[in-house]
């Protein structure tokens, strides 16, 4: 009942008389006074002056220069990929969906005919029929600006005069066909999708309506349709997240597409709050931005390069330390074949003195001779051919050591041993234990060389 009452009260309402003068008022430079409006303005929407580039009151000349305030750059970033397609401004989506039989949904049991929303030329509309819409509230609080959701070039404005019924969502439920009998801008496009059109819906106090680069379309003091066309070599040409227009003092903003030319994003919802830059859909045939092709190639052209260039980078390592481990196998290899050549005339000595002593130096040379087997298996054969002297040798003095220490001791002499230089300081003590090993020995039975003890 209170909604009903409302509307009647809006329609009785000089709303044109009103906007008029607001947009005097907006247009003039108050000083103080226009501080003040700002300021009270800005209190009562809660609007975040952090984002503008101008964050005081005082650094705006007149309130309409606050109104359509830009923003910090970068502080509305576009979809990835070229395919992706932008919200054009900041607000409320209203609606978005088909166009069925030519009409487009303006809320809950509400529609309007697209050939008159376009200005009634069934040239204009034709290409749109069967396409898609999304229809975005702005409220006072929003940005005022508009971008280009994508890249386009323009090919004509339309001009259409109308009423200046507030655009707030109550009165749209109420008011049959509301946004096609306001004023409004129409703005034609040819994208890489195919037609597109941006509606820009006039309001209560909506002082103008504003074509970048083109200047002022709403209000016009002729009231009646008016259509500029721009032909192919002077066409201005409009990037993806440009702007494109302006509002002053709020409205709505109404994004219309061919046929089959594009996915609105199901991610979006009626009612749900938006920013301009965000994902509203994606050229037909492309499930996401990220996946497409051209995007993949416009925002990271490097992507697939580095996959390319390092597959081969990571052979190389391989190929290149394959002959590098050959050739130390190879170096060391006579190394290791040098010191047993040149050891082998001095280790008999050692050898023969060394054969009566105690365990604990057998179990010594066994632990230090067991590290090196792997890596000198070519010296190995050498050491073997080259000790079998000394080895029957000291078989025949260790016939006083129990069967224990010669088995260690043939291990020792079967499995290749790196021996090392003789120490001198080492000396002394081997012969040491020897002589003690000498008088045990001497108690013990003895064992011929055929194993039988005596």
């Amino acid at each position: 009942m209170l909604k009903t009452l409302k509307t009647l009260i809006h329609h009785l309402t000089p709303k044109q008389f009103l906007t008029r003068a607001a947009g005097f008022f907006a247009e003039r430079e108050l000083g103080e006074l226009t501080t003040f409006v700002i300021e009270t303005f800005i209190s009562i929407y809660h609007i975040d002056m952090k984002e503008a580039i101008k964050e005081n009151p005082e650094d705006y000349k007149t309130f309409n220069e606050f109104f359509i305030r830009e923003l910090k750059p970068g502080l509305r970033p576009l979809p990835r990929g070229l395919n992706a397609i932008a919200a054009p401004v900041d607000g409320t989506i209203a609606e978005y969906g088909y166009i069925t039989y030519g009409r487009l949904i303006a809320a809950k049991g509400q529609d309007y005919s697209l050939r008159t929303l376009l200005g009634g030329d069934e040239r204009v509309s034709a290409p749109f029929e069967d396409g898609n819409f999304e229809t975005i509230y702005l409220a006072p609080s929003n940005y005022h600006r508009i971008h280009m959701p994508m890249a386009g070039t323009l090919r004509k404005i339309i001009y259409i005069p109308g009423k200046y019924y507030s655009v707030n969502p109550d009165y749209v439920e109420r008011i049959e066909g509301l946004f096609a009998k306001n004023e409004r801008a129409v703005a034609v496009f040819d994208t890489a999708a195919g037609p597109m059109a941006l509606v820009f819906v006039g309001a209560t106090i909506v002082g103008s309506i504003g074509i970048t680069g083109i200047g002022i379309i709403s209000p016009n003091k002729e009231r009646k349709i008016k259509v500029t066309e721009f032909p192919a070599e002077s066409a201005p040409t409009y990037a993806k997240g440009e702007e494109i227009g302006y509002f002053k003092l709020g409205s709505t903003v109404i994004t219309i597409f061919g046929k089959k030319s594009v996915t609105l994003s199901p991610e979006q919802k009626s009612g749900s709050a938006v920013k301009m830059g965000a994902l509203m859909g994606y050229v037909a045939g492309n499930a996401s931005a990220d996946k497409s092709p051209d995007s993949e190639a416009a925002d990271n052209p490097a992507a697939e390069k580095p996959v390319q260039e390092e597959t081969p980078a990571a052979e190389e390592p391989v190929q290149d330390e394959a002959p590098a481990a050959a050739e130390s196998v190879q170096e060391e290899v006579p190394a290791a074949e040098e010191p047993v050549q040149e050891e082998a005339p001095s280790s008999e000595e050692p050898v023969q003195e060394e054969a009566p002593t105690a365990d604990e130096s057998v179990q010594e040379e066994t632990s230090a001779s067991e590290e090196p087997v792997q890596d000198e298996a070519p010296a190995a054969e050498e050491s073997l051919q080259d000790e079998a002297p000394a080895a029957e040798e000291s078989v025949q003095e260790d016939i006083l050591i129990f069967d224990e220490p010669v088995q260690e001791e043939t291990q020792v002499i079967e499995e290749p041993a790196e021996d090392p230089a003789p120490d001198e300081t080492a000396a002394p003590q081997k012969k040491s234990c020897a002589a003690s090993g000498r008088k045990d020995a001497a108690k013990r039975p003895r064992k011929s060389k055929s194993g039988k003890r005596k």
